[in-house]
């Protein structure tokens, strides 16, 4: 079941916001970061190392060696869960 406003329309939209926009040339110093001032390329290229980059850094889908499954990221963000907090069932 999706949630809904007065219009039929979805509540809930998935952003994205990743700290690499475009990689340029490849050279770390051609980035083009979401927020260059606080995170230029070539500080990014230093944390690129590593299975957690495209999942935290970039917001794509997890590898299958991740804690998570990707099954498991995408019913978080495909409305198979209502918001608010859980609660224990018997």
């Amino acid at each position: 079941m999706d949630v809904v406003d007065a219009d039929d329309e979805r509540v809930w939209t998935y952003l994205r916001m990743p700290a690499v926009l475009d990689y340029g040339n490849g050279d770390s110093e051609t980035w083009q970061t979401l927020w260059p001032a606080r995170w230029p390329g070539k500080s990014l290229a230093k944390r690129r190392r590593g299975t957690a980059w495209n999942l935290i850094y970039q917001q794509l889908n997890v590898d299958d060696q991740m804690t998570f499954s990707s099954m498991a990221v995408d019913a978080s963000i495909n409305q198979r869960r209502f918001p608010g907090v859980m609660q224990a069932t018997q």
